[in-house]
């Protein structure tokens, strides 16, 4: 039996055009493109947390398996 890992993308709400979506690209980038999302191989919770009150721009993020 084999297993295959999931992958993973981060999208929110764009804040910029009512009713758009964006895709995480990686940094602080977003694109309303979807073949221009970060894949990640891992579950990216990390990536999102909001800890220490700085981590605004993945605010409405979701993260989404593939």
């Amino acid at each position: 039996m084999s297993f295959q890992k999931m992958a993973y993308h981060i999208k929110r709400p764009s804040t910029l055009k009512a009713g758009a979506t964006v895709y995480h690209t990686g940094g602080s980038n977003w694109s309303e493109d979807f073949s221009d999302r970060k894949i990640y191989n891992d579950n990216p919770t990390a990536v999102i947390e909001n800890t220490d009150g700085k981590n605004g721009g993945f605010s409405n993020a979701t993260i989404v398996s593939e």
